[in-house]
């Protein structure tokens, strides 16, 4: 997801892409607090992660398996 380029230059790229799921997957609810973001800004973007990585990110096995893998890209 890092090499993600998006369409548009306001869109976010990989490396915000990325921030939002690591909130996400950190602070569930808060997430967009903690980003300075609205929440619906979060709930696009993590839409738009589905797309990319062709998943569910409601279903806990696909959290289980992202959360160590980011905490290990850190």
């Amino acid at each position: 997801m890092l090499a993600f380029s998006p369409e548009r230059r306001q869109n976010p790229d990989g490396d915000e892409l990325m921030a939002t799921l690591r909130s996400w997957l950190d602070f569930q609810g808060r997430a967009a607090r903690q980003l300075k973001v609205h929440r619906n800004t979060v709930a696009a973007r993590l839409r738009r992660i589905e797309q990319i990585l062709d998943c569910d990110l409601t279903d806990l096995a696909t959290q289980a398996v992202l959360h160590p893998a980011l905490r290990l890209d850190r």
